[in-house]
């Protein structure tokens, strides 16, 4: 049986490439193996999900053109 290599969070291997490549940004994932872009989650409206995000970010009520207080981050 050939297991998939593991991978950090917010990121994925495909077969045969040496590095990990980030989940794309408005995307993320918590999971350890997966080996395509397609894992990686579509974020929700309302959250924020930067590059190779592994826990999406809830947006508070401030305006989004003023510097956000602490941000609340959602359950992993």
């Amino acid at each position: 049986t050939i297991r998939p290599r593991s991978c950090s969070p917010g990121a994925y291997c495909p077969r045969g490439t040496p590095q990990e490549i980030l989940c794309a940004a408005g995307r993320f994932s918590n999971s350890t193996s997966l080996q395509s872009a397609d894992g990686c989650n579509p974020c929700d409206l309302g959250v924020a999900c930067p590059l190779g995000c592994r826990c999406p970010t809830v947006l508070g009520p401030w305006d989004a053109l003023a510097p956000a207080p602490a941000a609340l981050h959602s359950e992993c």
